[in-house]
């Protein structure tokens, strides 16, 4: 419901979709989260018009330091 709310102020609004699937402490010391989920959220971003899409990513996600 965000990504409507902030096009509304005019400005371009970029998808963080990694960011927006990550748990907090979901595994222990660092975070974890539902990565398989990241492409969705990044195609449903695009589907309501965001300027932009941010995918972080590492070559090892398993043994990324967070």
């Amino acid at each position: 419901r965000s990504l409507p709310q902030m096009a509304r102020t005019g400005y371009p609004v970029v998808m963080d979709a990694t960011h927006s699937v990550q748990q907090p402490g979901g595994q222990g010391g660092s975070s974890g989260g539902q990565r398989e989920f990241a492409p969705v959220m990044a195609r449903a971003a695009v589907a309501l018009g965001v300027a932009g899409v941010f995918i972080e990513t590492h070559e090892a996600p398993d043994t990324a330091p967070s």
